[in-house]
């Protein structure tokens, strides 16, 4: 088993190298991760794990850390006893059941650690939730701005090991073009089907728009450190830079000696995603027959520098000597401001098997809780039909770790095989607030005409199980 699971991270690692387009799979910069967590422990623990992480939460946090933590397999559930985020009358909150699948194998005499997860949210509620959890997205005629969800829920990092204290990682977060297939329509298809009525036969000659091809703009990578000087202190750091995928659609009017032909291209973001930085520190504290880990972590969302680059895009695509050519389809972004986070997190582990319990199976209890605040993306609170609000995050989180049985002998006494069983519950509750246009002193609205009156209030409960095998 072992070997096969070696095999299996081998050809990860080198098919994600032939692949560049490997790289906006990686969950960096999805909601879920960058937020609430990837796993039961990192959710357990407020997200402040950039120093402190473990196994397949190190693909998303420090993928540095993948060189100096042990050989995992998790499975987790993430589900939502109850959830109301209201616009309104209309129930914005997620729902359904997210799943979280990965692996970390470390080769080359553990040198070179390797880190492969899949991450796939659940899904919004009626008035369009949006996948990234449990932030909201867009529906209905309104929007709450929230982290965009990757473009496939696939992520993969390496950490190599420098010394025995430290590590250096990379993940990729490349941008990446989606490019469908030209669509030709003929203009005398296109009338009847502006109005709705069909006339004459059917056609025939419209390209269905099957074809896809994927490729990289532009090679950027994540970079990682994590450092440990003394045993009882870890530090960590990870920037990584904005990335964008979007799609790209040519469509061709053709005009039948009625014209000359249309030609117009269609381009829509399906992932921006920010800038972010984070660094923090965990100081292990410890206590007799237990640990205590305090751990932070500072988190910089840069959305202020990813409007600016979003901004000029539109003003390139919306040159007139460009309209001249081809006619471009882009809206301009929303302007928002920056995120600084500060998480908190702590971990109680009590070494159980000290008290009898279990005989030689060394079983560890583990007691966590997090906290950090949120605060809106939007310059005073709205933007157009788009609005956020500010919300506070609590944590709780129990964990039990138990040595498989008959390995726990003298055999390989610096490999432990384990099994982990990690439960997490998460409160999220929402600022009460009203968004009413007001009007100046020509009786023009400050805000957009359309955007009348909102009121938004709501709370969320989450919880997550999940099963880890470390070896």
């Amino acid at each position: 088993m072992a070997k096969r699971i070696k095999w299996l991270g081998g050809l990860v690692f080198f098919f994600s190298f032939l692949f560049p387009a490997f790289s906006q799979m990686m969950g960096l910069n999805d909601g879920y991760t960058r937020v609430y967590g990837i796993d039961s422990r990192s959710a357990a623990m407020g997200g402040a794990m950039v120093a402190v992480a473990e196994g397949v939460e190190a693909v998303a946090y420090n993928p540095a850390i993948l060189a100096l933590t042990r050989n995992t397999l998790t499975a987790q559930l993430q589900l939502f006893p109850s959830a109301k985020l209201m616009v309104n009358e209309v129930n914005c909150a997620p729902s359904g059941t997210g799943v979280v699948l990965g692996f970390t194998q470390k080769f080359l005499r553990d040198r070179l650690g390797v880190g492969f997860l899949f991450n796939l949210s659940a899904g919004g509620g009626s008035g369009g939730g949006g996948a990234s959890l449990p932030l909201i997205g867009g529906g209905g005629g309104y929007s709450w701005p929230a982290f965009s969800t990757p473009s496939l829920p696939l992520g993969w990092g390496f950490g190599f090991k420098l010394h025995e204290t430290l590590g250096v990682g990379i993940a990729p977060a490349s941008d990446i073009w989606i490019r469908l297939s030209e669509i030709n329509i003929p203009v005398t298809q296109l009338v009847p089907a502006l109005v709705g009525i069909s006339l004459g036969t059917p056609p025939t000659d419209i390209n269905p728009n099957m074809g896809l091809g994927i490729s990289t703009e532009n090679v950027k990578f994540a970079f990682a450190i994590a450092f440990r000087p003394i045993k009882y202190l870890s530090l960590g750091y990870m920037t990584i830079p904005m990335s964008k995928t979007r799609v790209r659609i040519p469509l061709v009017i053709r005009g039948g000696g009625l014209m000359d032909d249309i030609r117009t291209l269609i381009i829509s973001d399906v992932s921006t995603t920010p800038p972010v930085e984070q660094f923090g520190a965990g100081i292990h504290i410890p206590i007799p027959h237990s640990k205590l880990t305090l751990a932070y972590t500072y988190q910089y969302l840069g959305f202020a520098e990813l409007y600016e680059e979003l901004l000029g895009d539109y003003l390139k695509y919306s040159d007139s000597l460009l309209n001249e050519v081809i006619s471009v389809s882009y809206s301009a972004p929303s302007p928002k401001d920056d995120i600084h986070l500060n998480r908190y997190g702590l971990e109680y582990i009590l070494r159980l098997g000290e008290f009898g319990v279990l005989g030689n199976r060394n079983p560890e209890l583990a007691i966590r809780g997090g906290y950090f605040e949120w605060k809106s993306i939007l310059p005073g609170g709205f933007w157009g039909s788009e609005f956020d609000n500010d919300f506070q995050v609590y944590s709780f989180g129990l964990g039990f770790k138990f040595d498989q049985k008959g390995k726990s002998s003298l055999e390989r006494p610096l490999v432990k095989h384990q099994f982990a069983v990690d439960f997490h519950l998460q409160y999220l509750t929402m600022e009460e607030k009203s968004y009413i246009t007001r009007y100046g002193y020509w009786q023009q609205p400050l805000n957009p005409a359309d955007f009348y009156y909102y009121h938004t209030e709501g709370e969320i409960w989450a919880v997550g199980l999940e099963f880890t095998w470390l070896h």
